[in-house]
């Protein structure tokens, strides 16, 4: 199972200059697409683990590859009609790598990895779709979930 449909797409990337400078459409398509491409290369990298105990693993270094894929999309500043939905595009996958973070503290906590992953799938489901609602509506197929 991709590791997007199980918990969410881990992806890397090198960061983008956190300029303040916007972007018009064509732009904020083509920057977004290459960190999302590159994203997916690292997604099919990470194994899925075989058993439960793996499971805080997994999410830890999936939360190494998704903190730098988010700072790289909340770098590009989109203009015009297109800036609201690419922030409810960003913000959901915000909250997709919170709940991941809060997932992987409750497993080092010592808390069950089946229903922690279970609670944490339900969490991810409705953001993942808020975001690729997002991303559909913006034309950059590349981020929708891997």
């Amino acid at each position: 199972m991709r590791l997007r449909l199980a918990v969410v797409a881990l992806t890397t990337t090198s960061l983008l200059g956190c300029g303040s400078s916007t972007l018009a459409t064509p732009q904020l398509r083509s920057e977004a697409t290459k960190l999302c491409q590159t994203g997916r290369k690292a997604t099919n990298q990470i194994p899925t683990p075989g058993s439960a105990s793996g499971a805080k693993a997994f999410l830890n270094r999936g939360i190494s590859v998704l903190g730098p894929e988010l700072q790289g999309l909340r770098s590009l500043h989109p203009t015009g009609d297109v800036a609201p939905v690419y922030a409810t595009a960003v913000g959901a996958f915000s909250h997709e790598v919170s709940a991941l973070g809060t997932a992987e503290r409750q497993l080092a906590h010592g808390e069950d990895p089946i229903v922690t992953m279970k609670t944490l799938q339900a969490q991810l489901t409705p953001l993942q779709s808020q975001e690729d609602g997002a991303w559909r509506a913006l034309e950059i197929p590349a981020c929708e979930s891997h």
